[in-house]
């Protein structure tokens, strides 16, 4: 630290005036890039950069973005790339948090050693080597696991980008980060099969037909897989009412706000009269296998 403190000493001695103004430079740079301001060209990649909690890499990003402008395609590879890059960390933990300024230090090298650097060398350095990112083994196992309880805020941004890719090109746009007065997100999960003790009758018939003990094991098993996810604007409407209430569930004008809500998660849940542990096992799958192919 002592010697870190001199050089820095050193440097605003020689030329305090460059050092200043640098800092004041990448300060705007990095205002821009957190608030999403000045860079309409990849505003959506912002967004869920943002969204997927992705501040390690901010540094990395200044950095870049003081070098020789590129093309748009450029900072949009980029910048995807490392949304499915957090994804993977944030929800297996690996590389370690320690571990990654380092990693982007040594990005940053790499870069400073081939001017001619492209997004491809950044995808590349970043995930040819296993010590830089987890692999696909590893995030398959966490995304098939319990994963509202291992990472909510992961499991909302796999489900939003799910229903963003899916259900983009229709009519109907929803922002699933907008929040209300208080700051709130307006969108939540829901659990489809409720989670918490004291299961309703309802559903213990419906997954156990009436064993408690089953349907206790069944809940345990399953509750917050990503089978059994799915985003709504009204969670507190529907609660832990029975499957076809929570289906059928209207608003005060007509609305339908359950799981007739117009939303890709909810096509295959708005026909059916039952959710039973294979449904939501075979729901799993589809998801986690359109989650593998988003984030590949």
């Amino acid at each position: 630290d002592d010697v870190l403190a001199g050089m820095k000493r050193y440097a605003i001695d020689r030329d305090a005036e460059f050092i200043f103004a640098e800092m004041c430079q990448k300060s705007k740079t990095y205002s821009n890039l957190i608030e999403n301001k000045n860079l309409d060209f990849i505003s959506n990649e912002l967004r869920d950069l943002i969204n997927v909690q992705a501040s390690p890499a901010y540094a990395f990003l200044i950095y870049l973005f003081s070098l020789e402008r590129k093309e748009e395609k450029f900072y949009k590879d980029v910048i995807n790339f490392l949304v499915k890059y957090f994804v993977k960390r944030n929800l297996t933990d690996f590389p370690n948090t320690r571990n990654l300024d380092q990693i982007f230090i040594d990005l940053i090298e790499e870069i400073e050693n081939n001017k001619n650097f492209s997004a491809q060398n950044i995808i590349e350095f970043l995930s040819r080597k296993k010590d830089r990112m987890a692999n696909d083994n590893l995030f398959f196992e966490k995304i098939n696991d319990d994963i509202y309880e291992n990472n909510i805020e992961m499991a909302r941004f796999i489900l939003s980008k799910i229903e963003e890719i899916k259900n983009g090109t229709r009519e109907r746009f929803c922002d699933f980060w907008e929040r209300d007065n208080s700051g709130k997100l307006k969108w939540t999960i829901e659990h489809i099969l409720p989670e918490g003790a004291n299961l309703p009758k309802s559903w213990v018939d419906m997954i156990a037909s009436g064993d408690d003990e089953k349907a206790k094991g069944i809940q345990e098993k399953l509750v917050h897989k990503l089978g059994n996810l799915t985003l709504t604007g009204y969670n507190s409407n529907l609660s832990n009412f029975d499957f076809q209430k929570k289906r059928d569930r209207e608003d005060n004008q007509g609305r339908h706000i359950g799981y007739k809500n117009g939303l890709y998660l909810n096509e295959e849940l708005k026909s059916k009269d039952r959710w039973t542990e294979k449904d939501i096992k075979e729901r799993t799958k589809k998801l986690v296998d359109l989650a593998l192919d988003i984030f590949k």
